[in-house]
């Protein structure tokens, strides 16, 4: 880091190293220092310093995050991260050299008041265990998973899809929207063809509630497309499900459905809770949208209740 404008970003997911493509020109690039936790690579053609996770060693890669963790003591900076429950991103959030902290939507946990629940504690507090002698100085905090209620800065900014919509929006200073790219090649007849985006439901929800969204989900495919696209959770392996109809097609798992999206047009995108059926209603107008088991989900969830409420606002199919 050179000077008191430096500005450090963190990208920890394929979903955020797509959305930094997308925004990554409103910032200034000359102190601009990117460190991309995701295995997709960033495309945005930019001449700021960029550390790919893919693209060093281990022990290289380890040693510039200490290193950028050793600089922080000593020079201010600014910072763009999607949330601090992270080993560098908490360092550094909770730095008192961090000058102006920007935020960057995380997905669907920035539209409702999602707590920190009693397992992500119990891995905080081993953090705080195993960081004490390092570099890294981890942080236990509360409230809001993104940070937003212990910010140490007034200086907080963001950067959202739909930022009128985010849960503890007082708490932020400016914000931004992120605006997707809309499809060009709109189909103009059905394939038949739907995409299942998992989701690892038996990791927020009791198992009968899960195994019953999913028995539900099984059915209503079958029973409605001629062919279905099962595409993995990028971040979380979750129960694999048998359909009759699915077919054979390999997805990349760490490109985003919002990016693969732009090149191919299924009759529907299918999920349960996921974000991305929002932004996808967004980027493609022929491609319906439809949510499975929100009702189970915000019955045995009631913070959910908002997430539903954005899925009708635009206009994702709600499945009885």
């Amino acid at each position: 880091m050179q000077n008191k404008s430096d500005t450090i970003c963190l990208l920890y997911t394929t979903y955020h190293s797509f959305i930094w493509d997308l925004i990554s020109e409103q910032f200034d690039h000359q102190n601009l220092v990117v460190v991309n936790f995701s295995k997709r690579k960033i495309k945005s053609n930019t001449t700021n310093k960029i550390i790919e996770r893919t693209q060093t060693s281990k022990a290289s890669f380890l040693l510039a995050c200490l290193a950028i963790a050793s600089a922080s003591k000593f020079k201010r900076f600014n910072l763009v991260l999607p949330h601090p429950d992270h080993l560098l991103g908490n360092t550094l959030f909770f730095s008192k050299n961090a000058k102006n902290i920007t935020l960057l939507e995380d997905g669907i946990l920035n539209y409702y008041n999602y707590e920190r629940a009693m397992s992500i504690e119990k891995q905080s507090i081993k953090r705080k265990r195993l960081t004490s002698l390092t570099p890294f100085r981890y942080k236990l905090y509360s409230g809001h998973h993104s940070g937003v209620d212990d910010c140490p800065t007034p200086n907080l900014s963001g950067w959202f899809t739909d930022p009128d919509k985010i849960i503890k929006k007082e708490k932020f200073s400016s914000l931004n929207k992120i605006n997707f790219p809309a499809c060009t090649d709109e189909k103009t007849q059905s394939n038949g063809t739907a995409i299942l985006l998992e989701q690892p439901l038996e990791k927020f929800l009791n198992a009968t509630t899960a195994h019953e969204i999913r028995k539900k989900t099984i059915s209503f495919i079958e029973n409605n497309f001629q062919k279905v696209i099962i595409k993995p959770h990028p971040e979380h392996s979750s129960i694999g499900m048998k359909l009759q109809n699915e077919v054979d097609f390999y997805f990349d798992k760490n490109i985003p459905i919002e990016e693969i999206i732009l090149n191919i047009n299924p009759d529907a995108v299918i999920s349960y809770c996921s974000t991305a059926l929002i932004n996808i209603s967004k980027i493609s107008r022929s491609t319906r949208c439809i949510a499975i088991g929100i009702n189970e989900i915000t019955k045995e969830l009631p913070e959910t209740i908002k997430v539903k409420e954005l899925f009708i606002e635009n206009k994702v199919e709600i499945h009885q």
